[in-house]
């Protein structure tokens, strides 16, 4: 079976694929590198920091009467309870 990702010679060394990649690759190596340190700042970095997030929470009056419990445990943390 072929997938849609399955690009013949990929996994083959001296392919006519691998050739020409490694000179793309080649070609394009300062921007592969500056890529490649943006998405490792981004994860390193970035996807550590704490962020205050609130959900715009809904009022009890607006939940549907004929909602199940597991429905109603789903979205209870999204309930305008009064709190502040």
């Amino acid at each position: 079976m072929v997938h849609h990702y399955d690009i013949p010679g990929a996994e083959e060394k001296n392919s006519e694929f691998a050739k020409k990649m490694n000179a793309l690759t080649d070609k394009y190596k300062k921007d592969i590198d500056e890529h490649d340190a943006k998405v490792k700042d981004y994860r390193e970095n970035l996807l550590q920091e704490e962020v205050d997030f609130a959900f715009h929470k809904v009022s009890f009056n607006d939940i549907p009467i004929d909602i199940n419990q597991d429905e109603m445990d789903l979205i209870f943390p999204f309930i305008d309870n009064g709190e502040v």
